[in-house]
């Protein structure tokens, strides 16, 4: 036998991905991107700059340094629903020369567009400090002073897409 299908679903945001109030996360203890114990350069430097590193830090290096992280979440009411498609199509072979013998093997494809995700802190720091995305810096703040992250705020959004593809394999013996 021949067996595929076809399935398009849409999922809403849910009432915490819309309207999660400011949740403090267990505070983290972290390496600060900015402060490499060497000059900073490229588009580390740039986006250390643009966040209020002092500019004696990123021509002079400074010590790395480790401290506790304030990380905080929040909903976003201006998200759009996720969409996908899926798709699969395979084969069952009943007793394919022994008695009481099924194989069946399957493809499939799932397509996951404006997925709902939070970013976390490490593609928020290598977006903001190494890719230059100002809209996940605008989540990072730092004290003007020391150049420290005081902050670091990860809402809900709506993410790029996901695609998932495999074979599924089965054996079943009577």
């Amino acid at each position: 036998r021949v067996r595929g299908g076809l399935q398009s679903a849409i999922r809403q945001p849910n009432v915490a991905e819309l309207s999660l109030g400011d949740v403090f996360q267990v505070p983290t203890f972290f390496a600060d991107p900015c402060f490499t114990g060497a000059p900073l350069t490229g588009t580390l430097r740039a986006g250390c700059l643009s966040q209020g590193v002092p500019l004696a830090v990123a021509n002079n290096g400074a010590d790395p340094s480790f401290y506790e992280l304030f990380y905080r979440q929040f909903g976003n009411p201006d998200l759009e629903p996720e969409t996908s498609r899926s798709y699969t199509i395979g084969v069952v072979l009943d007793e394919p020369g022994i008695d009481n013998l099924t194989l069946t093997v399957d493809f499939y494809n799932i397509e996951v567009e404006k997925q709902i995700l939070t970013v976390g802190l490490p593609a928020l720091f290598n977006g903001c400090y190494i890719s230059g995305d100002a809209g996940l810096c605008s989540g990072v703040e730092r004290d003007p002073a020391t150049g420290f992250i005081t902050l670091v705020k990860d809402d809900f959004r709506n993410g790029g897409t996901s695609v998932r593809r495999g074979i599924d394999f089965g054996l079943n013996y009577r």
